[in-house]
């Protein structure tokens, strides 16, 4: 697990200023956005058990952070429909799977980036060996492409593989169909979730993976 350091600043929306220590344990929530201890905060975080609960109570004071006790064992939740909690939670979370990828990957991500310029794609996701940092040489790049038109996406995908060397295993569909992949195909929506890297169309993905399931 990689440890969420405060790489990034953070600031302010309207009247609520979040530290960068506050922010950073934003990020700690995710991928799950679930339920979490402190003490398992403390292990995705370099931070002291005094400095991680001084930060939580302020984020509770906010609206930001929820608790409750589960038995006698205090935890921290996610208010998933929070502004803060996607914008300084998962938006960092997954900014830093990006630059872990891009830093193994410049070749990979330049064709990605060209996918994510197409007029046709609205979204692009990385799954499979290559999120898990388990690829090999024989590897297929594994994605999901949120697009109009899926024909003409097919055949760009295809004229890359040549530019680039590298082939796509990509999923082609249009957007109100990305929910469904959670009904007929359980197993793979929860990779998703667990091991995605959303390279364009982040705040669909957030909504379908977080808001929706907790509205």
């Amino acid at each position: 697990m990689v440890k969420r350091k405060q790489t990034r600043g953070f600031g302010s929306f309207g009247d609520v200023e979040i530290s960068m220590l506050e922010g950073t344990i934003l990020s700690s929530f995710f991928p799950e956005g679930e339920d979490m201890t402190i003490k398992e905060i403390m292990e995705r975080t370099d931070y002291s058990y005094e400095r991680i609960n001084t930060a939580l109570k302020s984020l509770v004071e906010k609206g930001i952070v929820q608790e409750k006790k589960v038995g006698k064992t205090l935890v921290y939740f996610p208010n998933l429909n929070n502004l803060y909690i996607e914008s300084m939670g998962f938006n960092a979370y997954m900014l830093g799977k990006e630059i872990e990828f891009i830093k193994k990957h410049k070749e990979v991500y330049k064709a990605i980036k060209e996918i994510g310029e197409n007029p046709y794609v609205w979204g692009i996701i990385l799954f499979g060996s290559y999120s898990k940092g388990l690829e090999t040489k024989q590897s297929d790049i594994d994605i999901i492409c949120i697009a109009s038109k899926k024909e003409e996406v097919k055949r760009f995908l295809g004229s890359l593989r040549h530019k680039y060397n590298i082939k796509f295993a990509p999923i082609i569909l249009p957007l109100h169909e990305f929910p469904n992949i959670k009904k007929d195909n359980l197993e793979l929506w929860n990779d998703l979730k667990m091991y995605g890297i959303v390279f364009k169309g982040g705040d669909s993905f957030y909504y379908w993976m977080y808001k929706d399931e907790s509205s």
